[in-house]
């Protein structure tokens, strides 16, 4: 089984998300796949807890910004 790291910006967009993870798991095949999710708290979080899964050796990542003003 593979760990895979969801990292949610809770305010991306100005959505609550913190529904975000039930809605993964409802499609994430976790015969496969054992997720974490974690949420920013704060300017560049995302990039620190990306680095810090990496440095830990974590190979799976999620991290989407999100542009909806294209």
């Amino acid at each position: 089984m593979k760990n895979i790291l969801f990292i949610i910006n809770p305010i991306s967009g100005g959505k609550d998300k913190r529904s975000f993870p039930d809605k993964i798991i409802q499609y994430l095949d976790l015969d496969k796949f054992n997720p974490d999710f974690v949420f920013t708290e704060r300017i560049n979080h995302a990039h620190q807890l990306a680095k810090q899964a990496i440095d830990m050796g974590g190979r799976y990542y999620c991290c989407r910004r999100w542009r909806w003003n294209y």
